[in-house]
Protein backbone atom coordinates (compact mmCIF):
# COMPACT_ATOMS: atom_id res chain seq x y z
CA UNK A 1 0.00 0.00 0.00
CA UNK A 2 0.90 3.62 -0.77
CA UNK A 3 1.24 5.15 3.56
CA UNK A 4 0.50 8.84 4.06
CA UNK A 5 1.54 10.06 7.59
CA UNK A 6 -0.21 12.88 9.07
CA UNK A 7 -2.46 14.19 12.09
CA UNK A 8 -6.30 14.70 11.88
CA UNK A 9 -8.05 17.76 13.51
CA UNK A 10 -11.93 18.29 12.56
CA UNK A 11 -11.49 16.10 9.66
CA UNK A 12 -8.72 17.70 8.04
CA UNK A 13 -5.80 15.81 7.19
CA UNK A 14 -2.67 17.63 8.50
CA UNK A 15 0.73 16.62 6.56
CA UNK A 16 3.79 17.65 5.38
CA UNK A 17 3.05 17.36 1.55
CA UNK A 18 2.02 21.06 0.94
CA UNK A 19 0.99 20.27 -3.15
CA UNK A 20 -1.01 17.11 -1.95
CA UNK A 21 -4.58 17.10 -2.12
CA UNK A 22 -6.65 14.98 0.66
CA UNK A 23 -10.59 14.35 1.10
CA UNK A 24 -12.04 15.53 4.70
CA UNK A 25 -11.82 13.02 6.89
CA UNK A 26 -14.83 12.81 8.30
CA UNK A 27 -14.97 9.39 10.26
CA UNK A 28 -11.11 9.41 11.40
CA UNK A 29 -10.94 10.21 15.25
CA UNK A 30 -8.85 13.00 16.07
CA UNK A 31 -4.78 12.45 16.48
CA UNK A 32 -2.23 10.57 14.62
CA UNK A 33 -3.31 8.51 11.64
CA UNK A 34 -1.65 6.84 9.03
CA UNK A 35 -3.38 6.95 5.34
CA UNK A 36 -3.20 4.33 3.15
CA UNK A 37 -4.29 3.43 -0.63
CA UNK A 38 -4.22 0.17 -2.20
CA UNK A 39 -1.77 0.63 -5.87
CA UNK A 40 -4.47 -0.66 -7.92
CA UNK A 41 -7.32 1.73 -6.63
CA UNK A 42 -4.59 4.68 -7.78
CA UNK A 43 -4.79 6.34 -11.06
CA UNK A 44 -2.04 8.47 -12.76
CA UNK A 45 -3.49 11.77 -14.05
CA UNK A 46 -1.00 13.91 -16.56
CA UNK A 47 -3.09 16.90 -17.31
CA UNK A 48 -3.65 18.08 -13.25
CA UNK A 49 -5.03 16.80 -9.87
CA UNK A 50 -8.68 15.67 -11.12
CA UNK A 51 -9.89 14.00 -7.86
CA UNK A 52 -10.16 14.93 -4.10
CA UNK A 53 -6.98 12.80 -3.33
CA UNK A 54 -4.42 13.79 -5.31
CA UNK A 55 -0.68 13.75 -4.64
CA UNK A 56 1.86 15.03 -7.14
CA UNK A 57 5.06 13.05 -7.85
CA UNK A 58 7.75 12.59 -10.15
CA UNK A 59 7.58 9.47 -12.77
CA UNK A 60 10.27 7.15 -11.82
CA UNK A 61 9.55 3.93 -13.19
CA UNK A 62 6.92 2.58 -15.97
CA UNK A 63 6.35 -1.70 -16.17
CA UNK A 64 3.90 -3.17 -18.66
CA UNK A 65 2.58 -6.20 -17.19
CA UNK A 66 0.08 -6.98 -20.34
CA UNK A 67 -2.94 -4.95 -19.48
CA UNK A 68 -1.90 -3.11 -16.87
CA UNK A 69 0.91 -1.20 -15.76
CA UNK A 70 2.91 -0.74 -12.66
CA UNK A 71 3.53 3.07 -12.53
CA UNK A 72 6.56 4.20 -9.67
CA UNK A 73 6.61 8.23 -8.65
CA UNK A 74 8.25 9.88 -5.71
CA UNK A 75 6.57 12.34 -4.06
CA UNK A 76 8.55 15.78 -3.10
CA UNK A 77 9.49 14.13 -0.12
CA UNK A 78 11.37 11.49 -2.32
CA UNK A 79 8.93 8.41 -1.11
CA UNK A 80 7.92 6.05 -3.57
CA UNK A 81 4.60 5.79 -4.57
CA UNK A 82 2.69 3.20 -6.49
CA UNK A 83 0.22 2.92 -9.23
CA UNK A 84 -1.38 -0.46 -10.64
CA UNK A 85 -3.61 1.10 -13.75
CA UNK A 86 -4.86 -0.27 -17.05
CA UNK A 87 -2.86 0.07 -19.74
CA UNK A 88 -5.55 1.23 -22.11
CA UNK A 89 -3.91 4.69 -22.36
CA UNK A 90 -1.35 7.40 -22.85
CA UNK A 91 1.71 6.11 -20.90
CA UNK A 92 3.68 8.21 -18.50
CA UNK A 93 7.23 9.12 -19.33
CA UNK A 94 10.21 8.61 -16.80
CA UNK A 95 10.75 11.96 -15.29
CA UNK A 96 7.20 13.57 -16.28
CA UNK A 97 5.19 15.42 -13.33
CA UNK A 98 1.47 13.72 -12.65
CA UNK A 99 -0.34 13.23 -9.90
CA UNK A 100 -1.52 9.92 -8.32
CA UNK A 101 -4.97 9.95 -7.81
CA UNK A 102 -7.73 8.00 -5.90
CA UNK A 103 -11.96 8.31 -4.79
CA UNK A 104 -11.99 8.57 -1.32
CA UNK A 105 -13.84 4.87 -0.88
CA UNK A 106 -10.13 3.72 -1.19
CA UNK A 107 -8.63 5.26 1.80
CA UNK A 108 -8.15 3.53 4.73
CA UNK A 109 -7.14 5.06 7.78
CA UNK A 110 -5.51 3.86 11.09
CA UNK A 111 -5.09 5.46 14.30
CA UNK A 112 -1.69 5.57 14.98
CA UNK A 113 -2.75 6.31 18.99
CA UNK A 114 -0.81 9.92 19.36
CA UNK A 115 -2.76 12.94 20.41
CA UNK A 116 -3.53 15.60 18.06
Amino acid sequence: SNIFSGTVRDGTLIQPLSDARFAPLTDAPDGAVKIMVRPENVTVSLGGAGAANAVPVTIKDVVYSGATLRVEGLDAEGRQLIARTRADGTAPQIGDKAWFCWDASATRIVSTGGAA
